[in-house]
């Protein structure tokens, strides 16, 4: 994905135009990781790079991000950055907890809440793909809860809720109705119309029905791409109206 300027919020493209292993871990390749400088686990240790000094010391938030009842999360974010953070994630809705005056005393609040039980400081893809695909997202019912755990679990005021499924597709109804994982996922080819994204969770529509497919697999890879045609179909079983 090439360097990252964490003050300009600029991206350079990889001047050795590196193609990652297929079993690598990470976005970027080692020479643009080290000029971005950025390493989120800041707080633990491992040093920290000029440009990710001069980065925390700017302005940060503390949110909490809503995945599904079960599943709430607390992070922390450049306040610069705003919602893309929360987008980035793939959160369903959110609120802005704090604003603090750098990353270090947001961190202070991220710890403090994340060790409350039932509250996740990290979720792993897989669980963002399986909650995508098997619940349904009431924004109304998101709103209610995260105030409710603002409020008498965190024991702080709550803040506007943000409902944040109006970004993910220009037609609010594909949220809103099922939304399938593949019997026959490919590894090599993303298809159909894409329709909307999540995170990092492209929404591909085929015969009426869309599909969730992982972009992460091929992040930092060349791809092929052919417009107008759906050169592999997906399949799924009957769709279960129960959950939505």
């Amino acid at each position: 994905m090439g360097a990252y300027d964490l003050m300009t919020q600029e991206r350079t493209m990889c001047e050795n135009r590196q193609e990652l292993p297929s079993d690598y871990k990470e976005t970027s390749c080692p020479a643009c990781a080290d000029k971005t400088g950025f390493n989120p686990s800041f707080y633990n240790g491992g040093g920290i790079s000029a440009q990710q000094r001069a980065y925390n010391d700017t302005p940060h938030i503390v949110y909490l991000a809503y995945f599904s009842p079960r599943h709430l999360k607390v992070g922390i974010t450049s306040a610069a950055r705003g919602e893309l953070r929360l987008l980035e994630q793939g959160a369903r809705s959110a609120m802005i907890l704090k604003e603090c005056a750098t990353a270090y005393a947001a961190r202070e609040w991220e710890a403090k809440l994340c060790s409350i039980p039932g509250i996740y400081e990290s979720l792993r893809a897989s669980e963002k793909y399986r909650l995508l695909t098997s619940e349904a997202h009431d924004p109304a019912e998101a709103a209610a809860l995260m105030r409710r755990t603002v409020r008498e679990t965190f024991s702080m005021d709550p803040t506007d809720p943000i409902n944040l499924d109006r970004y993910y597709s220009r037609d609010a109804s594909v949220l809103s109705c099922a939304i399938n994982e593949p019997d026959n996922p490919s590894d090599a080819m993303v298809a159909g119309t894409c329709v909307g994204m999540v995170g990092t969770i492209a929404l591909m529509e085929q015969q009426g029905r869309v599909y969730a497919v992982s972009l992460k697999d091929y992040v930092a890879h060349r791809i092929d791409y052919r417009p107008d045609e759906v050169l592999y179909e997906y399949s799924a079983p009957p769709e279960q109206g129960s959950l939505f």
